[in-house]
């Protein structure tokens, strides 16, 4: 372990001291090694949303909740604030945060109904009802962004740090090889081998 510790802090000092010898990441590097990685700078679309629910049960069947969640729908429509009929009237998960859905990727709902809703309605329309099985809902889209890749002027600073750290790597394992090599390494069975050949000697008699 105090070995370890030791080559370790060689190493350290060594790229301190040698940290301008690392030298500058080529351009042309960079943009080779974005080009290979190009999955890792891609994104999906996602959204952030409001939406009312209604549950449909054996008490409140689905023509008497949809004519509940018809009426919230046209609270809203006529000006009534989407977060208070969502805290007042709502059933869905997030009926105390006002119906309030925080970023959302595509893909990433247990709702097929709700996800199609919320990358083909358009930004700031109610939905029509989605009717989801046990569940009728009304969303409306508050802000969205389309799938894409970061590009390469943006990914840059990162790359180049990335790519040095790796050069940093590599010259550290070079150096402690080095190390190494040049190095004995003693072990206790050299202890125990030498104790041994000195026991095994024999003794002289004056």
């Amino acid at each position: 372990m105090r070995k370890m510790f030791f080559e370790r802090a060689l190493a350290q000092e060594w790229i301190q001291q040698n940290a301008n010898t690392i030298g500058e990441i080529p351009h042309a590097e960079m943009i080779a090694w974005y080009q290979n990685h190009l999955d890792e700078y891609e994104f999906p679309a996602r959204a952030r949303f409001e939406q009312l629910t209604v549950r449909i049960s054996q008490k409140q069947p689905r023509d008497q909740s949809w004519n509940r969640l018809a009426a919230m729908g046209n609270d809203v429509l006529n000006g009534r604030p989407f977060e208070e009929v969502a805290k007042e009237l709502s059933e869905g998960p997030t009926a105390s945060n006002g119906g309030l859905y925080e970023w959302t990727t595509q893909g990433s709902l247990v709702s097929d109904v709700i996800d199609k809703a919320i990358f083909s309605l358009p930004v700031g329309e109610l939905s029509a009802i989605l009717d989801d099985q046990n569940a009728l809902h009304i969303v409306r889209v508050i802000e969205r962004s389309d799938a894409g890749r970061t590009p390469f002027i943006d990914a840059q600073v990162a790359i180049r740090m990335s790519l040095r750290k790796q050069r940093q790597d590599n010259a550290r394992k070079e150096y402690l090889d080095g190390l190494k090599a040049r190095t004995p390494i003693w072990t206790v069975f050299d202890d125990k081998q030498k104790n041994t050949q000195i026991a095994e000697r024999p003794s002289v008699t004056r």
